[in-house]
């Protein structure tokens, strides 16, 4: 909501996966989308993969123009001609992945092996993964996946062990729930807090702000070859 309310679709976009087809319903149509809302888990790792190699030009690009990260080159002046191959600006890119078990019992070894290689470098390239679930186990929530991603909430658990799995300690299962979660930014500080709530209604009168100052999306950004991936699974 933040990053709608702020932000145009040239300065941020979103690529969103909803494999229950009704959690971000109020999201069609959003100007910032970078492709219509995924609820097809080979689609999204089809994605998942198109996001790898733009983090990866988007890297080189940096490069070529002396910058060791999104905010140096967007800011920059005066270093080469704006060109297809070097745009003045680009946009940061947000992953939003709902239920990360429904792409993990799909398609398992890739989805992990993806999202492990974006997340390791993607900031940089300002290519950031908001990942949830709501089953926290160790087959989900992977080691090698929590060491890269530093900043992990966790609202209310069933067990001890499911809050270790997400924050590497306990606690999460005496939280009061309604919002109320715990929070760990990579260090071993965890800080407790209160989340806000919004509901759809409000989101969608978001949205439709949104569309009246931005018209509609464009999704020439993510082009995505199907008939060259071919994907197995896990």
């Amino acid at each position: 909501a933040g990053l709608i309310g702020t932000k145009a679709p040239e300065d941020v976009r979103f690529i969103i996966y909803d494999p229950k087809c009704v959690e971000f319903v109020w999201a069609n149509g959003l100007p910032h989308l970078a492709t219509p809302v995924i609820s097809d888990a080979s689609r999204m790792v089809q994605t998942l993969r198109w996001l790898a190699s733009e983090m990866e030009r988007r890297l080189k690009m940096f490069a070529r123009a002396y910058c060791r990260n999104i905010a140096e080159f967007n800011a920059r002046s005066g270093i080469g001609e704006r060109t297809v191959d070097m745009p003045k600006t680009v946009p940061y890119i947000v992953v939003v992945i709902d239920e990360l078990v429904d792409l993990m019992l799909a398609y398992g070894k890739e989805a992990a092996r993806q999202i492990a290689r974006i997340t390791a470098k993607g900031r940089a390239a300002g290519i950031h993964l908001v990942v949830a679930t709501s089953r926290p186990d160790c087959m989900v929530a992977s080691g090698l996946l929590r060491a890269n991603i530093p900043g992990r909430l966790v609202f209310r658990t069933l067990s001890s062990i499911d809050s270790r799995a997400v924050i590497d300690n306990v606690g999460a299962e005496q939280l009061n729930g309604r919002g109320d979660f715990m929070f760990r930014n990579g260090s071993e500080e965890i800080v407790r807090g209160q989340g806000a709530y919004i509901s759809a209604e409000t989101m969608t009168k978001l949205v439709e702000c949104a569309k009246r100052k931005y018209g509609k999306p464009d999704y020439s950004m993510c082009k995505i070859d199907e008939d060259a991936m071919v994907l197995k699974e896990a």
